[in-house]
């Protein structure tokens, strides 16, 4: 038997075992499916009951169970009988004592089956309802029944009066209390009483209204009597009482604050400042007085100035400043004050002596004196001391000095011209030239810096000159900075020196630069105009060539490499460009000028300044190219930073899936409030639902899919395997061909070679 039944048979016994496999499972599967199929189908009826006699119950009336609740604790709890209301004789401002309870109730019909019509009906005229009559459903609170007492009750006389609210219902009977007691308290009107009978207030004149002790009024309301609003207004204006106005209740006292006020300054010395204080109001007119008596004082000079020190500056010889201190000299007291000082050694004063009558002041001025500008740099203080002598009103001051040396004085000499000349190889006539500096003696030291062009370097560039000496300042063209200046021209430019001095604090220098070509020279020279740009906008190089008339053609050779990150644009440079280094050749007729442009920008934004340099040499010659003259270059260009909207239009957008919104089912809103009992649960059959066909259950499809796939697999690789075996097949046919050819060859080659034939090719296979 060969390999190919083989794989037959064993391919019949595969399928044979699926089949099986097949109906094992729908065997297995069957008790559920009809399980399955009895669930969805209709629903079976119940059995019928057996009509037995069941004992027959009379069905209760309806009944309404009526309640009385008051307050905010529920129904039938909470009850506060009676309701309490209070109020003031002949007044209209009756109100309950606690509203949260008062003046309110809850017909309640909790317990019962029906509901109940109810009526109430107060026993008194005083008593208005907003409600007399109502229905309540069963198991319900009719919430908020309002009453209050009215202006009937303004006829009542002082005392306590209760009334009674009845309530009666049509069916049904009333738990508990079936009525509602109001107990109204009248109060008496405002007795409004003022204890004290006098206020009076010692001070001496100049003394401080506020270190005055105020004094205290007591006012106080009548047991059981009304509110006393009140308020009340002093007929002057030095006299002060918090608080103005209130309410005073019953029984009540409270206690008022009278004292000085400012305005007691500006009264005269003497005694009897009399002062009224009204009180009025409802039922309210009492009044107290008042009095101030004010001393006389003596003479109490005073020297009016929040300062003890004042300090005057200034260099070596004047000028200080401030030049004059000004002082006022004050009488407070009751009598005339005669006043003197002494000046001191450097100090005037003006005047230095005189009379102040009470409450008078006289304007004091201190200056200092010319003798002090030969003072050297140091610190002095002299006291200034005011008498009024015998009253032992003594005020002084200090006169702080402080002399210090004269300022700088900061001078600048040219010693060479700073006419400065460069030629394309680098020379520059003259190297450097120096510039003098000095500070006059007896100066403050001079703190010096330097601005200049940004192709000059200053050395030093700064620095501090002390006084009476001198420096030199060296200057010089930086060769690495002029690359950017155009050729063949001069450039101008200023070197600044800046100091704090008693001059205008700034000196400058005019300073210059040309670019020279000799004339018998070839000029050659790569530049560039910008040096700073911004994305979007295009870097220009520029290369300057000038060839003299009288010499030959001049080869000029440009080797260029471009930063990363940019790339060359359209422009007058024809260059052939690998891996970002251009190069090109020139050639320039003697008397010739040319200008190449070379263009470039950067490929792509960035959030931060980036500096980019363009390096590279220009070389040129005339015949011989050993004697070529080089120069190497290096161009910086800085890129601004972009902003974040032209890098975001830069970029490509990137399509990001909405997010799917999540569904949220709405809840179902709770209705009514209170107490309610929970809603029974509804059993409603389900509707019948047809029975499902047995090739549509999904667990039978599955097992056919997987079945189906399994058999689909095996086929396949007894194809596979049949495949395979062909090809190793004709493989092997195909080695033996090449042998039994290479064979028949060898034999010919050598039979040629024994008859001595001339050689042929072997050819393979």
């Amino acid at each position: 038997m060969n390999n190919q039944s083989v794989k037959y048979i064993a391919l019949t016994f595969l399928a044979a075992l699926a089949v099986i496999a097949m109906m094992a499972t729908f065997a297995a599967l069957s008790p559920t499916l009809q399980r399955t199929a009895r669930a969805q189908g209709p629903p079976t009826m119940p059995p019928v009951p057996t009509n037995t006699p069941q004992p027959t119950r009379t069905p209760k009336p309806p009944m309404c169970q009526f309640l009385i609740a008051t307050g905010a604790n529920g129904a039938g709890r909470g009850r506060h009988n009676p309701m309490q209301f209070t109020g003031t004789v002949a007044k209209s401002d009756f109100r309950p004592v606690n509203p949260a309870i008062d003046g309110s109730f809850d017909a309640v019909n909790l317990y019962g089956t029906a509901e109940c019509r109810w009526t109430a009906t107060p026993n008194v005229p005083w008593i208005s309802m907003y409600q007399n009559s109502g229905t309540v459903p069963p198991d319900d609170i009719h919430e908020g029944v309002h009453f209050t007492i009215n202006d009937r009750a303004r006829e009542l006389p002082a005392g306590h009066h209760q009334a009674v609210i009845r309530f009666q219902v049509s069916a049904g009977k009333i738990g508990g209390p079936n009525s509602l007691y109001v107990n109204l308290h009248v109060r008496e009107p405002c007795r409004f009483h003022v204890e004290n009978t006098y206020l009076r207030y010692t001070m001496k004149q100049g003394q401080d209204p506020s270190s005055i002790e105020p004094l205290t009024i007591t006012i106080s309301n009548r047991d059981n009597a009304g509110d006393c609003t009140w308020q009340l207004s002093p007929d002057v204006k030095w006299l002060s009482v918090e608080p103005s106005n209130g309410v005073l209740p019953g029984g009540r006292q409270q206690f008022l604050r009278a004292r000085v006020n400012d305005a007691a300054s500006t009264l005269p010395a003497r005694n009897g400042h009399q002062a009224n204080i009204r009180f009025s109001g409802e039922l309210i007119n009492s009044s107290i007085g008042g009095q101030l008596d004010i001393e006389p004082p003596p003479c109490n000079l005073r020297l009016d100035s929040t300062k003890v020190a004042f300090d005057v500056r200034g260099p070596q010889g004047g000028p200080f400043e401030p030049d004059v201190v000004r002082l006022l000299l004050k009488n407070t007291g009751g009598a005339t004050c005669q006043w003197h000082t002494t000046p001191g050694g450097w100090i005037d004063i003006a005047p230095d002596t005189g009379d102040i009558p009470p409450n008078g002041g006289t304007p004091i001025e201190v200056t200092i004196r010319e003798n002090a500008n030969s003072k050297t740099p140091g610190e002095y203080s002299d006291t200034i001391t005011f008498n009024a002598g015998g009253t032992g009103s003594d005020n002084s001051i200090t006169i702080n000095l402080t002399v210090g040396p004269l300022p700088c004085k900061f001078a600048v000499g040219v010693i060479e011209q700073l006419d400065f000349k460069r030629y394309p190889n680098g020379k520059v006539i003259p190297e450097n030239a120096n510039i003098a500096i000095a500070n006059a003696p007896h100066r403050q030291e001079c703190v010096w810096v330097t601005t200049s062009p940004q192709w000059l370097t200053v050395t030093p560039d700064k620095g501090v000159l002390a006084a009476g000496t001198n420096a030199v300042v060296a200057v010089a063209v930086a060769s690495d900075e002029t690359s950017d200046l155009a050729p063949q021209q001069t450039h101008a430019g200023t070197v600044r020196f800046l100091a704090p001095s008693e001059t205008n604090g700034s000196e400058n220098i005019a300073t210059s630069l040309e670019l020279e070509c000799l004339e018998d020279e070839p000029c050659v020279a790569l530049h560039s105009s910008r040096t700073s740009i911004i994305f979007g906008e295009i870097a220009e190089l520029t290369l300057t060539m000038r060839n003299p008339l009288s010499r030959n053609r001049l080869t000029v050779n440009l080797s260029l490499e471009i930063p990363s990150g940019w790339s060359l644009e359209a422009g007058d440079f024809d260059a052939n460009c690998s891996s970002g280094l251009c190069a090109s050749r020139h050639l320039i007729s003697p008397g010739d000028n040319q200008e190449i442009r070379i263009l470039a920008s950067p490929n792509a934004p960035n959030s931060e300044p980036r500096d980019s340099v363009f390096t590279g040499r220009v070389e040129h010659f005339y015949d011989d190219r050993g004697r070529a003259e080089t120069y190497e270059i290096q161009i910086p260009i800085t890129v601004g930073a972009a902003s974040e909207q032209v890098i975001a239009d830069f970029r490509q957008p990137t399509n990001t899936p909405p997010p799917v919104a999540a569904v949220i089912a709405p809840t179902a809103p709770i209705a009514g409030s209170g107490v309610t009992a929970p809603a029974p649960e509804q059993n409603t059959p389900a509707p019948p639902v047809a029975a499902m066909p047995l090739w549509q259950d999904w667990r039978v499809l599955a097992v056919g899919a997987v079945i189906i796939l399994l058999f689909a697999g095996l086929i396949l690789m007894a194809f596979r395997g049949r495949d395979s075996h062909r090809t190793r097949a004709l493989e092997a046919e195909i080695r033996a061909l090449e042998a039994e050819k290479r064979a028949i060859l060898l034999e010919e080659e050598h039979r040629r070679l024994m008859d001595q034939e001339p050689p042929r090719p072997i050819s393979g296979s």
